[in-house]
């Protein structure tokens, strides 16, 4: 099954147009380990990110997301490779738009026999398992667009900033704790 898909929802403008980053910050305190933390995660009010066509659109299917994420990349780099809430296989699924770089991509991985994670506490309280690209192998791509796709974040995954500028990205989460099967079952009316 594939790893993402394109989703041709009947709305013209999904993200508002001149959103206000201000209070997003730019530096991040490292990880308890130290590592440095180059990617952030601020979770906004709907109403801040997205139209209120969109957010209509979603209340008629039944969706109420409580906030949209936030995820901001530096020029040049790459998330951590991770699984969201990797113990919980109904926390498979998002919907994503990005812009602001001219080159970025989402990437899914298969962790090699035997890898064992490090866990990472992350900048929204949780612990998460996180692998090196060594540990995995490749098995999907998708460059990120200012588009809805729905991505699986059930697999280890992550996001890369290849461009020369801030990447950033909207996720939508729901209430509808749904296997990736069942979410792509209930989206494929609008799979591109």
């Amino acid at each position: 099954m594939k790893t993402f898909y394109r989703l041709n929802f009947p709305v013209a403008q999904f993200i508002k147009d001149n959103i206000d980053f201000d209070d997003f910050p730019r530096t991040f305190e490292p990880f308890a380990d130290g590592t440095p933390r180059l990617w952030g995660v601020k979770y906004y009010p709907n109403e801040k990110i997205l139209t209120q066509e969109f957010i209509n659109f979603l209340h008629e299917l039944d969706f109420h997301p409580p906030h949209t994420h936030i995820f901001m990349g530096p020029a040049n780099s790459e998330l951590f490779i991770h699984k969201d809430a990797p113990s919980d296989p109904r926390n498979a699924w998002a919907f994503n738009f990005s812009w602001g770089s001219e080159s970025s991509e989402m990437r899914w991985y298969h962790i090699n026999d035997s890898e064992t994670p490090v866990v990472k506490h992350t900048l929204t309280n949780r612990y998460v398992d996180t692998w090196t690209a060594d540990q995995c192998t490749l098995i999907d791509r998708a460059p990120m667009l200012l588009t809805p796709t729905l991505v699986r974040v059930d697999l280890a995954h992550h996001a890369a900033n290849m461009g020369n500028t801030v990447r950033w990205s909207a996720s939508v989460r729901d209430q509808h704790n749904w296997t990736w099967e069942e979410a792509v079952e209930f989206f494929k009316p609008w799979i591109a």
